[in-house]
């Protein structure tokens, strides 16, 4: 048997004992069910003219009364600034968002956006019927208290991450 070949089997021995911890179980189930329900949502999405990024920019906007800077937008999606300039492109291509310079710069970094009127007439239709009709077909298998219990769960997971992300990027800068 070669050297690759044994460090192969080594290595799948190591990743089958590792899933049989709890842990490690429990994180690779949610990773899995998180691309499942990522799989599912952008299908559902498909109908709409719009990537499900870019509706998470245009729900940001309307939550922080329709105008932020692209920077800010990059930093509460956790998208790169280059991802976001990408998404606002096709946004505004589309006509549901615009962009102002912010005082007299050109740059295009230190401008504003602001959601259109025919952004908020898709976000108020698509948002309406779809969550509905995502979150009935979604959880039809869980009870209310599951739902509760599941909700919680989540809440906790997603302040965790925050924390750890906050975290990560403070030691960052001490790392370079």
């Amino acid at each position: 048997m070669s050297n690759i070949e044994n460090s192969i089997k080594g290595i799948a021995r190591d990743i089958t004992a590792q899933e049989n911890e709890l842990r490690v179980n429990t994180l690779l189930s949610f990773l899995g069910t998180s691309d499942v329900v990522s799989r599912f949502v952008d299908t559902e999405a498909k109908e709409h003219p719009v990537t499900r990024a870019g509706f998470n920019v245009l729900h940001l906007l309307i939550l922080h009364n329709t105008v932020m800077m692209p920077t800010e937008i990059s930093r509460r999606t956790f998208r790169s600034k280059h991802a976001v300039t990408k998404i606002l492109d096709t946004l505004e291509k589309q006509g549901f968002v615009k962009r102002m310079n912010a005082g007299s710069s050109s740059d295009r970094r230190v401008r504003n956006v602001t959601i259109t009127r025919k952004g908020i007439d898709l976000v108020k239709r698509a948002t309406t019927q779809s969550r509905e009709r995502s979150s009935k077909l979604l959880f039809r298998s869980l009870s209310e208290t599951q739902l509760t219990e599941l909700n919680e769960i989540l809440k906790i997971l997603r302040k965790d991450g925050l924390e750890l992300i906050r975290e990560f990027e403070e030691q960052k800068p001490a790392q370079e």
